[in-house]
């Protein structure tokens, strides 16, 4: 008995929703969000005027426009380290990837392709290094799918190889590489000469020139531009000088309007969030409220800020005001959240179930959250039910398989949660806190300990 509530009190360590890590994470991003959405109306957002037009360049009247961006030459990528390494979960974790990415990272790093000297690793089928892929098969992926490659880094204190000189004076001297490169093969179009690269306390640096300019957006050689969608006829253009719309009256229906007050005070509580003034974003957010009680960013933001400050009970009388399930899946995970720190476990689980949309399946944050309470409840047959659908839908969701192997752990299921958990850990995308633990769970289910 004494080892069973030893791992009951584990699990509560980690939930709900593996406490002190997702949790402070999820903090941490909500302390960010208000300043990420500033910075996107500012940077990244801008006004414009449609004109649509006809063979004759005359503009058309009473027509239905649809816009539909597929790409953008701006690069949002992540590393490609374990492609080709998942076994079973390849195949899902590639389709993620080129639904989400246009730019791939992968290494070039001399520990990484030369491990053992004089045997190059850039060729599919050579020597397998976890998370270190053969460059020719993430060239190859990256083509297939049009996603720009970048090459991490040349050289990196950490990956230098265990054969090569360690002495300065050798290492100056290195032999060069033969790399066989065939006459079709195009570099990365990115490189990073180096990273994590050890001070050098005899000799000052020495001066390093650029040889490539900085990519800038759609200007640089192999950017992505956006698609035309309409041509020739049907043009999408800019508004000319002489036509520019006037700040105070844009013509109608180019979507352009003035913000409103409660807009602005909306901004000016944002810009204070950003800032750290939490008092003064609360203000300002309750001066919207008084005025306009269904404005929904509003009270979305303050519950969470409520929320951040462990302030529950008021966390929940904002989230009174906004019918069950009417405010999104923000008030909803905020609501329960603050039920389940007052100690209303059950009563959160039950508002998750009435605010379930009827006939769809519920968001995966509302079910990550559902099925951590079960847990903390005891209730893991439940949990790992809850978890299994999780998985299902989203195959390279480390945070579902780790949830998924802790209820199953609890309701006995030694094997399947072993499982479980080497799949989240292959994933490799755990926060550190929740990687060890679950390394320490395959650790011993692997060397049969008792639950």
């Amino acid at each position: 008995m004494q080892t069973r509530h030893f791992l009951l009190f584990s699990l509560l360590l980690v939930g709900p929703v593996f406490a002190g890590s997702l949790e402070s994470y999820r903090a941490e991003w909500a302390t960010l969000r208000p300043k990420l959405d500033a910075d996107i109306e500012r940077y990244r957002k801008g006004d414009a005027a449609i004109e649509l037009v006809d063979a004759a360049g005359k503009p058309v009247t009473n027509a239905t426009l649809t816009i539909r961006q597929k790409t953008h030459a701006f690069l949002f990528g992540c590393n490609i380290l374990p492609l080709g390494q998942l076994g079973d979960l390849n195949t899902a974790y590639e389709e993620e990837f080129v639904k989400l990415f246009n730019l791939a990272t992968t290494t070039f790093c001399w520990g990484a392709v030369e491990s053992k000297q004089g045997q190059l690793r850039f060729a599919e089928g050579s020597e397998e290094i976890w998370r270190r892929p053969p460059p020719d098969r993430v060239l190859a992926f990256c083509k297939k799918y049009g996603i720009k490659m970048k090459g991490q880094p040349l050289m990196a204190g950490s990956w230098h190889p265990a054969w090569a000189p360690k002495e300065p004076e050798q290492a100056k001297k290195p032999e060069p590489i033969p790399t066989p490169v065939p006459p079709e093969a195009k570099p990365a179009p990115l490189l990073a000469a180096k990273n994590e690269t050890p001070p050098v306390e005899k000799e000052p640096p020495l001066p390093v020139e650029e040889p490539f300019p900085p990519v800038r957006g759609a200007e640089a050689e192999g950017a992505i531009e956006p698609p035309r969608e309409i041509q020739a006829k049907e043009t999408i253009a800019a508004p000319r000088e002489k036509r520019a719309p006037s700040p105070a009256k844009p013509p109608p229906g180019t979507g352009l309007k003035r913000l409103s007050p409660e807009d602005g005070i909306f901004v000016k509580a944002k810009r204070a969030w950003a800032a750290g003034r939490m008092a003064e974003a609360e203000a300002s957010l309750r001066e919207i409220l008084e005025t306009n009680p269904g404005h929904l960013q509003s009270r979305l933001m303050l519950a969470t800020l409520l929320l951040n400050e462990n302030r529950l009970a008021e966390a929940v009388r904002v989230t009174d005001a906004v019918p069950a399930g009417q405010g999104g899946i923000g008030l909803i995970v905020i609501r329960a959240r603050a039920l389940d720190g007052l100690g209303q476990t059950e009563a959160a689980l039950d508002y998750l179930q009435r605010t379930a949309p009827k006939g769809k399946e519920p968001p995966q944050a509302v079910e990550q959250l559902r099925g951590a309470m079960l847990q903390k409840l005891g209730r893991f047959s439940e949990s790992a039910d809850v978890y299994r659908r999780l998985v299902s839908r989203g195959p390279m969701d480390a945070q579902s398989w780790a949830g998924f192997g802790i209820a199953l752990e609890g309701a006995g299921d030694r094997g399947e949660a072993l499982s479980a958990y080497r799949k989240a850990l292959a994933i490799n995308n755990l926060p550190p806190s929740l990687n060890d633990y679950l390394r320490r769970r395959v650790n011993l289910l692997s060397n049969g300990a008792p639950l």
